[in-house]
């Protein structure tokens, strides 16, 4: 489940015209990659052709396990930050801010900062559904925490705000 749309209008009127639309995301943005280190062979020789390392996009895999493949089960720690955060925390804080009478733009920086956190948390707290065995024994760190290995989709995790100083 989505957001409501219940806040925004009461949001809407506490901007000012700015003249332009703001808009916030979050989560894994454009550009986000991680990239993976030539795997040893395992009988200890050299190859005489160094493999490279392989480059993928993080929203490649956050999306996996957002909604699951045939392998993967769904995780979806975005619509959970979502349905957690946007209307207890995420827009009161903003609505509030605004009628603090904190510019716009300062006021969504921060309200980004904080859902970034969130999303974090979320994300470094998922239990269900577990590993398998097998999963774990092949992570680099060794972690049974489904969502995280070598901390790159953590590190993704971002915001922006579109259409600031326009």
């Amino acid at each position: 489940m989505a957001a409501s749309n219940t806040k925004i209008p009461e949001l809407a009127k506490l901007l000012p015209d700015v003249g332009r639309d703001l808009r916030l995301k979050v989560g894994v943005l454009y550009g986000a990659t991680h990239t993976t280190a030539p795997k040893e062979p395992k009988d200890g020789k050299k190859r005489k052709k160094q493999a490279q390392p392989t480059t993928i996009q993080v929203a490649e895999y956050a999306i996996y396990n957002e909604y699951g493949t045939q392998r993967i089960p769904s995780r979806p720690f975005m619509r959970f930050s979502l349905d957690t955060f946007a209307e207890s925390a995420w827009i009161p804080e903003l609505a509030q801010l605004i009628k603090e009478g904190m510019d716009p733009e300062t006021a969504f920086n921060r309200v980004g900062l904080q859902a970034q956190a969130d999303v974090r948390r979320v994300i470094e707290a998922w239990k269900e559904p577990e590993n398998k065995k097998s999963t774990i024994r092949h992570k680099r760190s060794g972690r049974d925490n489904p969502l995280v290995d070598t901390g790159d989709l953590l590190d993704a995790i971002d915001y922006e705000l579109e259409g600031a100083g326009a």
